[in-house]
């Protein structure tokens, strides 16, 4: 069975639009009816019914399942193949839940891990946890940063990568604001853990229903028990950090998001911005690595995890379901 024929079909099938998945594939359409049709023939099936619309048949459902397979089998193949005759290169597909939280973590990782292997090809892609996490499963990503440690059922491996302080973030100028007689003592006193009801008049800058940020800010205003004066609302965190910067509003950020966004307002000018801690474990932000549990990781794969981990100063992840059946492992 040719392998190029078998991910072609599976392009299609997908797309259900040969001009679609042609596109995807940087082929013609008349080039990828060709290769479906060598297939076909080859199997002596029909895979496809093509009116009055593109749909599978019943014998191409069946198909899809095992051809999805079989490629999936043979990329764990040569990646085998590749570490056992230790060739670091191949792909390396890695999944972001958001891009501030890829600007924090893959500056500390990737120049490092790029050294030691250089001709490992790397490909990000930024989505919801969810998306990412049915992404990972499938194969189409070898890993993936997100939020939830539960993304599979215990198909998946979840490793926390760091934690950090849900924050309320205030400039300066609207410090003073609100509290024109004494700034400087509510400063003091909220950078040791904030009181949120302190801040009912304030007008908020919130991401959108739906947002990780904005669902635990919607949690935290239910916990209060009040509704916030929200003045704009969108879909992306550094315009509202920003904007909360230029002493529009007042945000809600992770502590790493707002540090290192704070740090690059800074150098264009920005005044003084105020990170107050919300001391509550149940809206402590917690990152987490994920890969698959179940099948073999390649050494780049193993090499990036373990760099993450100590980039972290986390414990050095065990692999035991590498572990051979004499019960050693093969430590990278």
């Amino acid at each position: 069975m040719n392998f190029v024929n078998l991910k072609y079909f599976l392009t299609a099938a997908e797309e259900l639009n040969m001009t679609k998945a042609a596109q995807r594939l940087y082929i013609s359409p008349q080039s990828l009816s060709n290769h479906i049709a060598r297939m076909e023939q080859e199997l002596n099936i029909q895979l496809f019914e093509r009116t009055p619309k593109l749909r599978l048949t019943y014998a191409g459902e069946c198909t899809a399942k095992i051809a999805a397979q079989m490629l999936k089998l043979n990329k764990q193949m040569q990646v085998q193949i590749n570490d056992i005759i230790n060739q670091r290169r191949g792909n390396l597909n890695i999944g972001l839940v958001t891009r501030a939280r890829g600007r924090i973590l893959l500056p500390k990782i990737l120049p490092a891990y790029h050294r030691m292997n250089p001709d490992v090809e790397l490909h990000l892609e930024v989505g919801s946890s969810d998306v990412l996490a049915e992404k990972l499963k499938e194969g189409s990503l070898d890993l993936i940063f997100t939020m939830k440690q539960d993304t599979g059922n215990g198909s998946i491996c979840a490793q926390e990568v760091y934690r950090e302080n849900f924050c309320l973030i205030v400039s300066e100028s609207t410090m003073r604001q609100l509290f024109p007689d004494n700034t400087k003592t509510v400063v003091r006193a909220f950078e040791r853990g904030v009181d949120l009801s302190a801040f009912r008049m304030a007008p908020f800058l919130l991401m959108e229903r739906g947002a990780p940020v904005r669902i635990q800010a919607d949690q935290l205003f239910l916990s209060v028990d009040w509704e916030p004066n929200v003045i704009l609302e969108s879909t992306d965190l550094e315009t509202l950090l920003a904007l909360c910067y230029a002493g529009m509003g007042v945000t809600f950020a992770h502590e790493r998001t707002a540090l290192h966004s704070f740090a690059k307002n800074l150098a264009g000018g920005t005044s003084a911005v105020h990170v107050f801690p919300i001391l509550d474990d149940a809206f402590t932000g917690r990152t987490f690595l994920c890969y698959r549990r179940s099948e073999y990781l390649s050494k780049a794969l193993r090499e990036f995890i373990t760099l993450t981990m100590e980039t972290f100063h986390q414990p050095k992840p065990f692999f035991e379901h590498l572990l051979t059946e004499g019960g050693t492992y093969d430590a990278l």
